[in-house]
């Protein structure tokens, strides 16, 4: 699922959909001094508000037609109003 590279340090973020065991492997080269690993594990039971997300083309869509009329009846509603002062 992830691997780094080579080195003293590595660092890796997965986010995980799939309910189940996982095991982290740390291996250490073949005639290398003992290491010392330190491993802290987070969980968020809510990812997506971690993740930066784009809509889909549909909603994308859906968000731009909305907001052309919104703003089209509101300069529509002021304009009247401006006549109506005008005449007056």
């Amino acid at each position: 699922m992830a691997l780094t590279p080579n080195g003293r340090s590595g660092e890796f973020r997965r986010i995980v959909d799939v309910r189940g065991q996982y095991a982290v492997v740390v291996e250490n080269a073949r005639g290398a001094l003992p290491a010392t690993v330190l491993l802290r594990v987070q969980t968020n039971l809510n990812p997506g508000a971690d993740v930066a997300r784009t809509l889909s083309p549909t909603r994308r869509l859906t968000v731009i037609l909305v907001s052309f009329a919104f703003f089209f009846v509101t300069v529509a509603w002021s304009g009247r109003k401006l006549i109506r002062a005008m005449r007056a």
